[in-house]
């Protein structure tokens, strides 16, 4: 894929990327001999095998023979194809981006950014919609769960009236339709008939780490039918490779995470102080979410709910985290569910 960019560029952007500074987001390095080593982040060791060699710009696992450039080491950690990785490290090192030849990775590209487009102004104006007379009910339920004002800016709370007007405004804001209905916003029946997929339902957007909006989780307010609704797997968000409230945990200065079952737990302790607390989205934790965390922290704190669906959730969470050598701690929620 390297013909999508001039070598030079892919020069520059490799030399002005260290690949330790990059390599130290994600792994505990420690001096041995000419290199550095540490615990792989692509598979699982208790013995570290991953070596980052300074001199030469190059990382290799003698445990899983995984190796490469500092863009190889992108693409494996944040899951990105080729092109995106060259633009993460090409925007990190503030160099302008050159125009790409019409390709298939360039159209794969250029949908997954229109997406991470759709999902900000879909984010925006869900956030809009609960400020206003319709989100009146959300806003007496989020007081009522003890969500206060500042806690909705900086997880851009927002509401889903129940009506086509996401669609309309998208419209509005001049997106294809094609492409909106890739970004999972809306649905189309099997009639061709295209509606909002999130109908009167209180919406929390979901940021990746790098903080484009990639999915939302839609809670309602009603008694009966699902209670949660989250975005389908799309070209910008699949949900066993994120978890909730990441994007803030991992600016925490704690040497762990709190992994919590939802969206409203991880609010409420980042509201409470606990800004370290995570959440899987809608499912068990997968083993690639286990990964993500491994990257980052080296223990976890399970805090889920103490009836019998979270006594199994909290049970394979642990043989994941353990895989991952990861130290876990389990709090007991006593009789709370």
């Amino acid at each position: 894929m390297s013909q999508f960019f001039t070598e030079s560029f892919l020069q520059e952007v490799t030399d002005k990327n260290d690949i330790v500074e990059i390599v130290s987001g994600y792994v505990n390095l420690k001096k041995s001999g000419s290199s550095l080593k540490g615990l792989c982040p692509f598979h699982k060791e208790k013995t570290p095998s991953f070596t980052v060699s300074e001199d030469k710009q190059l990382y290799y696992c003698f445990g899983c023979s995984n190796g490469g450039t500092v863009i190889n080491f992108v693409m494996q950690a944040e899951h990105l194809d080729f092109i995106e990785a060259v633009k993460y490290l090409a925007e990190r090192a503030n160099l302008a981006i050159p125009d790409l030849s019409d390709n298939k990775g360039k159209e794969t590209a250029y949908i997954r950014s229109e997406i991470y487009n759709i999902n900000t102004a879909s984010a925006k104006f869900f956030y809009n919609c609960l400020a206003s007379e319709a989100g009146q009910n959300a806003r007496l339920y989020l007081k009522e769960r003890g969500i206060n004002k500042n806690s909705i800016n900086r997880f851009g709370i927002g509401f889903a009236p129940s009506s086509n007007m996401l669609l309309s405004h998208l419209r509005q804001q001049g997106f294809d339709d094609e492409i909106i209905i890739q970004s999972g916003v809306v649905v189309q029946s099997d009639t061709g008939d295209v509606y909002d997929r999130f109908r009167d339902r209180i919406i929390f957007p979901i940021l990746d780490i790098r903080k484009n909006v990639i999915g939302f989780g839609g809670r309602t307010m009603e008694q009966q039918g699902p209670k949660y609704l989250n975005s389908p797997e799309t070209a910008a968000f699949n949900k066993s490779y994120n978890l909730f409230g990441l994007n803030l945990a991992k600016n925490s200065k704690e040497s762990y995470f709190v992994l919590v079952e939802g969206y409203i737990d991880v609010i409420s302790l980042h509201q409470g102080g606990v800004t370290n607390a995570i959440a899987t989205l809608g499912t068990a934790l997968t083993q690639a979410q286990a990964r993500l965390i491994k990257r980052m922290r080296s223990e976890v704190i399970i805090a889920y709910d103490s009836d019998e669906a979270g006594q199994k959730a909290t049970k394979r969470a642990i043989e994941l985290l353990a895989d991952e050598a990861i130290t876990v701690r389990v709090l007991s929620m006593g009789s709370c569910k």
